[in-house]
């Protein structure tokens, strides 16, 4: 994301591009959701979070393409020295945000536990 994001920002200069995308391709592009599957990882999170607030990382495990995967990502969260609310957040919350009727805040997942080795 972070790469294709780059490149969509210097086609600005282009007028046919810059008209499609009025509001400008680097702020209509941290509105979107990036997920974790995958790409838990400290250098691919690191990219990520300089590119979208948290607020848009949202978790991803790609189950069932990626079987053995969930504890990897959920591990790499931890490695990732996110806070246990920021790991509830990316585990749930950013996910259910945009629903505030379905969803309360009293129904808060539990954050995932740091890998213990």
């Amino acid at each position: 994301m972070t790469y294709r994001g780059n490149r969509m920002c210097s086609l600005e200069a282009q007028e046919e591009f810059a008209k499609l995308i009025q509001e400008g391709a680097l702020r209509a592009l941290t509105r979107r959701y990036c997920d974790t599957a995958l790409s838990a990882n400290a250098p691919a999170l690191a990219a990520l979070g300089k590119f979208v607030p948290p607020t848009q990382i949202r978790y991803g495990s790609d189950f069932p393409l990626a079987v053995g995967m969930m504890k990897k990502t959920i591990d790499g969260l931890a490695i990732r020295d996110f806070t246990p609310e920021r790991r509830v957040a990316v585990a749930r919350g950013n996910a259910t945000a945009p629903f505030p009727r379905r969803y309360t805040k009293a129904a808060t997942a539990t954050p995932p536990s740091p890998p213990t080795t």
